[in-house]
């Protein structure tokens, strides 16, 4: 029998071992796949690294500009703030001196303190007007419905004619009640609007005083005194009075053409170049101007005061200088009369006034846009640094925590 255990190669004629043959075939086929796997880690892993480093490379480049667009909205944060100093530092330099500051803040404070003291007694005086004109009417109520239920108890259990001149008074006493009761409520009515108006003529003082008063004398008219509310000496800067205007405040439901008389008659004792009437209802064909003129008179409202008294001013300025330049053709009062009462200063009038009210209008609208536009940024930053935030965290939860090249990078919140 043949030795199984050897092989013979036909062309050699060496004899070897069957096991030894395939031994080294398997080990040979084992070491190449080895190495080609080996090869193809290596390929692997360098292409990895590649990966890494445009990604780092990538991140660097957008990490730098999110800081450059930080860097720009602080610059332009801390410009604003720079601005905003700049300008009140001027302010503050322009400012008058301490002194008259001081006196100007005192006169303020006293004419607040006093408001206030009206406004807390105006409260005051409403709750006990409510609270009486509530019990007034809770006891007439009271008084009707007895005597209405006493009537018709009467009514009921007598019909006779004796009784029908009894029934007639007792209709009458219900009668006179409720007239009664109507002139209570309009006298609480009455007190209430007194207390609003003696409220609004000393805001008109005030507010001629916070606009005029560190130029002008604001004379009030004392209470009791029959008069206007108070007046306004116009004066240069050397302290020479050029002209009054007079001004008298109205606070109630409806408009009554007496005022205007009345006010040209209280103007014999203070002899004002202008006479202004401020009420919180305009007469008929002016309900939707800011001021007109009826009978030589200024009528306006108390919110359009400050851009009128300007004007008003500027008018006996303006005056002055012209009379000035034709003194001794015409008297000072009636070439301010022409002057104001003229339709060129009441277009002008009303020109400035239009003006005044469209840039007002135009700055909140702006205003508005500027608010918006800043939300927007904010939200835009917001985003950026969400996104930001979880990149880096993708990023993190890929690699691992060995990973060298991502070890400086922020992981996600």
């Amino acid at each position: 029998m043949k030795n199984l255990k050897n092989i013979t190669c036909p062309n050699c004629h060496s004899s070897f071992e069957i096991k030894s043959a395939i031994w080294n075939d398997i080990k040979s086929s084992i070491e190449l796949e080895l190495n080609q796997e080996i090869l193809n880690q290596k390929s692997e892993l360098q292409k990895k690294k590649d990966e890494y480093q445009k990604l780092s490379f990538r991140l660097s480049k957008e990490k730098a500009d999110f800081d450059k667009l930080v860097e720009q909205q602080v610059a332009k944060d801390i410009l604003v703030k720079t601005d905003s100093l700049r300008k009140k530092i001027e302010e503050e330099i322009s400012s008058k001196k301490e002194k008259e500051l001081d006196e100007l803040q005192s006169k303020l404070i006293s004419k607040t303190q006093e408001i206030s003291g009206l406004n807390k007694l105006k409260r005051k005086m409403a709750l006990e007007n409510e609270e009486k004109e509530a019990k007034i009417i809770i006891k007439y109520d009271s008084m009707l419905e007895e005597k209405l239920k006493e009537a018709k108890l009467a009514v009921q259990n007598e019909s006779s004619e004796k009784h029908k001149l009894e029934i007639m008074q007792k209709e009458k006493l219900i009668s006179d009640l409720k007239t009664q009761l109507d002139i209570t409520q309009r006298k609480i009515e009455q007190n209430s609007s007194q207390l609003i108006g003696e409220v609004q003529e000393i805001r008109l003082e005030s507010l001629l005083y916070e606009i005029h008063g560190d130029t002008d004398n604001i004379v009030p008219i004392p209470k009791g005194v029959n008069g206007a509310d108070c007046y306004q000496e116009v004066k240069t800067d050397s302290g020479v009075i050029l002209g009054k205007i007079l001004y008298e405040s109205k606070f109630t439901k409806s408009f009554s053409k007496g005022w205007l008389d009345k006010l040209h008659e209280d103007n014999k004792s203070i002899n004002s170049q202008i006479l202004v009437l401020v009420t919180k209802t305009m007469p008929k064909g002016l309900e939707n101007e800011s001021f007109g003129i009826i009978d030589g008179i200024f009528i306006t409202r108390l919110n359009f005061i400050k851009p009128l008294s300007i004007l008003l001013k500027y008018s006996i300025l303006k005056v002055s200088q012209v009379q000035l330049k034709y003194k001794g053709h015409e008297s000072k009062q009636k070439v301010l009369f022409d002057y104001i009462t003229s339709q060129e200063f009441e277009n002008m009038s009303k020109s400035v006034l239009k003006q005044l009210e469209s840039l007002k209008i135009s700055m909140d609208v702006e205003k508005k846009k500027l608010v918006k536009i800043y939300a927007e940024r904010e939200k835009m930053i917001e985003n950026a640094i969400m996104s930001m935030t979880q990149y880096f965290g993708n990023i993190n939860g890929i690699v691992s925590s060995d990973a060298q090249v991502l070890k400086a990078l922020p992981k996600a919140s």
